[in-house]
């Protein structure tokens, strides 16, 4: 064999072997792609702020992009436990008054020390 058809051998393997590859799998652009329209019709177009979790075809379709996505949802479930406590006693009807204040003594230094534990939570994950 010739070097000319030696080499011309080796460069359609390597053209075959390439476009073998590229065939593979789904490609990034089409995963980035997936989680933009998934942040668009699930997280944005909504009102309020929620992470929903994801189907298995989501998963699938959003490849590398479903670890950033774990991320988020890491992040959203711990601030969840963070404002849990102050929040759930506000939804009871936060004292009104100096008067209704003292008469609810427990409740407010239970919203106190929750605001305290939040903050510190939240300086936690942030650092």
């Amino acid at each position: 064999m010739t070097i000319f058809s030696r080499r011309a051998a080796g460069l359609a393997a390597l053209f075959i072997l390439a476009a073998g590859l590229a065939s593979c799998g789904d490609s990034e652009a089409d995963q980035r792609k997936a989680f933009i329209t998934f942040l668009q019709a699930r997280i944005i177009d909504k009102a309020g702020v929620h992470v929903p979790s994801l189907t298995d075809d989501e998963k699938s379709s959003l490849g590398s992009y479903y670890d950033h996505y774990l991320v988020v949802g890491d992040f959203n479930r711990e601030m969840n436990k963070v404002l849990t406590g102050p929040y759930k006693i506000a939804q009871n009807r936060a004292p009104q008054s100096i008067q209704e204040m003292m008469e609810r003594r427990a409740d407010v230094k239970a919203m106190t020390e929750s605001n305290v534990e939040g903050r510190d939570r939240c300086a936690q994950i942030a650092g």
